[in-house]
């Protein structure tokens, strides 16, 4: 029993490798525990808009077209999902006034601009749409058409990874940056074509050049982690920090990360702050849960229990799991939050379903019987559910269970 109690309460630690869902947060790794999530590296995004709200994206996009940034402005434009879009489309914007939408759809030559064409905040002909995109590809030689081809028939899976690759292939061969940044995501995690870190990080490096920051904030997780670039902090410094000063917020992020832990510059904590409530401003939802643990735990910024529970919430509301699993060890433990068993436990339930390697903190509740009834066939679930998710805490939580020691 005193075996079982040790290792069920070691601490959770995610590390720099850690998935979009938990961008304290990113790709995950973990113990079951009922200890917080402390912050960890944010993941490479799969486009510019990354984790950001719809809302957040449109306002990036509208930014990025004011400025004169067209081409960031086009594919910010496509990156929110479309069921999300409000009528404050970029081609609104472009036009200065509500497109005919009826003419629109009748005759797509009449907008000249493939994103603003498959954007457009109507349920085209997706069919339609992606001939119009694919005919200017080929005839024109239009490297927007053929990369916005690329995103929508990966986004929509509505063909073979070998088509979507070429569409990208060709966008960038000719200098389309989104073309180089999606090329890269498809080398770095095997999505439509056979995993080569050694080309994701070439292709981040072409599109960072070309001035996209989720680029650059990408190649600087590479340098950071050694994983599709030579291991190089100073370097992935200098790439978070040109990203972040182009409030790119995952780069803001994770160079506040790196401020915090000491890894990739001197430690300096009172520089993490204001790094993380920037990325948290320009909606990095695991920046502000990371913010949050600096208020919660006097880290990087003054102790303050209801700042840091806020934030959580913030988080967990936008999406970021992590947010979720701290602000559930707050009403666990009374901490920045008045104690709440149950609370806890939903809060935990709802970062298991957006994150398997996140159910072992509710698997733990019920091994304990902490803040759920004790039950070890649902701990054991649960825990398996969270070892298939990556968490090797709970790999060996659940050979303990089933011990039933």
């Amino acid at each position: 029993m005193t075996t079982q109690t040790a290792i069920l309460t070691c601490l959770l630690v995610l590390t720099p490798a850690c998935s979009s869902k938990q961008r304290s947060g990113g790709t995950g790794e973990g113990a079951a525990s009922a200890a917080k999530v402390a912050p960890a590296a944010d993941p490479p995004a799969r486009g510019p808009c990354g984790s950001d709200t719809p809302a957040a994206c449109e306002d990036r996009a509208t930014a990025a077209y004011v400025a004169g940034r067209y081409e960031e402005a086009l594919i910010l434009a496509y990156s929110a999902p479309v069921a999300y879009y409000s009528t404050r489309d970029l081609l609104a914007a472009r036009l200065g006034r509500e497109p005919d939408w009826e003419h629109f759809a009748a005759d797509p030559a009449h907008f000249p601009d493939p994103a603003a064409f498959y954007r457009a905040d109507r349920d085209l002909d997706r069919t339609a749409a992606l001939h119009t995109l694919e005919t200017r590809c080929d005839a024109r030689a239009d490297l927007d058409a053929c990369v916005m081809a690329g995103l929508v028939r990966d986004d929509r899976k509505l063909a073979t990874p070998a088509v979507t690759f070429d569409l990208f292939r060709r966008g960038c061969d000719g200098g389309q940056i989104v073309g180089c940044f999606s090329l890269g995501y498809c080398y770095e995690k095997a999505t439509c074509t056979a995993k080569d870190l050694t080309k994701a990080g070439e292709s981040y490096e072409k599109a960072c050049a070309g001035g996209l920051m989720s680029a650059c904030s990408n190649l600087g997780y590479c340098h950071e982690s050694g994983t599709c670039a030579q291991k190089d902090m100073a370097k992935a410094a200098h790439l978070y920090a040109t990203a972040c000063e182009h409030e790119e917020r995952f780069a803001c992020g994770n160079l506040g990360r790196c401020y915090e832990k000491g890894t990739c510059t001197s430690k300096d904590p009172a520089k993490a702050a204001p790094l993380y409530a920037r990325a948290c401003t320009g909606g990095n939802m695991v920046s502000c849960s990371n913010l949050g643990f600096c208020y919660d735990n006097g880290t990087c910024a003054p102790k303050n229990s209801a700042e840091a529970a806020r934030l959580y919430g913030l988080a967990c509301e936008g999406g970021a799991m992590v947010g979720c699993l701290n602000l559930g060890y707050c009403y666990e433990h009374g901490t920045c939050a008045p104690k709440d068993n149950a609370r806890a436990a939903q809060l935990y339930a709802q970062a298991c379903e957006g994150d398997l390697a996140s159910c072992g903190l509710l698997g733990y509740c019920y091994a304990q019987g902490t803040c759920t009834a004790k039950d070890n066939t649902k701990a054991a679930a649960l825990f398996r559910k969270a070892c298939e998710g990556g968490d090797k805490e709970s790999c060996t939580n659940l050979k303990i269970v089933q011990r039933g020691h």
